[in-house]
């Protein structure tokens, strides 16, 4: 198990491009809901996600997580990926949360495993850095909805996640502007 600091220790071969792209954005000092990682062919340490859980999300025995995939291939210089594989949002115990983690790494190849505190959002969505269906790099594209009840999230996939979402803003590639609506 790997805790990310932002130190830009991680390896993508070994921790997937979403977990080494979250490591990176902590470095550069972004907000960042605290993160573990079960990196590729590592088995879950149940005594260590625990200790995590406790020291992130209090001393409980159950906690409100996200378990997300960091596939090798998402978030690569070609394509993202987003959507592709299995998230699983809600409220877990250990036994619950090594089943999940079984279950994200049989979603993709070359599956590592994020385990996050699941946030409550009132709104939810995904910035593409090219445009899903064209591929064109000429614009930023964040698709987005009005956030559900998590218990309408308990699984997580391009369908059920994003259906009805709506391409919420366009902004040229380079940058977001200084200040959005």
């Amino acid at each position: 198990m790997i805790e990310l600091t932002g130190a830009g220790m991680t390896d993508r071969a070994y921790v997937g491009g979403k977990a080494h792209y979250l490591d990176r954005l902590m470095g550069l000092g972004l907000n960042v809901p605290p993160t573990i990682v079960i990196p590729v062919d590592e088995a879950p340490d149940a005594a260590e996600i625990t200790n995590w859980c406790r020291r992130v999300l209090g001393a409980d025995s159950k906690w409100r997580l996200a378990i997300r995939s960091s596939s090798f291939f998402e978030d690569s210089g070609r394509e993202s990926q987003a959507g592709h594989y299995l998230s699983l949002l809600g409220t877990f115990d250990i036994f619950a949360i090594e089943q999940a983690i079984e279950q994200v790494r049989e979603s993709g190849p070359r599956m590592a495993v994020i385990i996050q505190p699941l946030l409550d959002a009132s709104y939810a969505g995904v910035l593409f850095s090219c445009d899903p269906l064209s591929y064109s790099k000429d614009e930023l594209t964040i698709v987005g909805r009005k956030a559900l009840p998590i218990s309408s999230y308990r699984v997580m996939t391009p369908v059920s996640g994003f259906a009805s979402a709506k391409v919420v803003r366009f902004w040229p590639a380079g940058g977001l502007p200084a200040k959005t609506q």
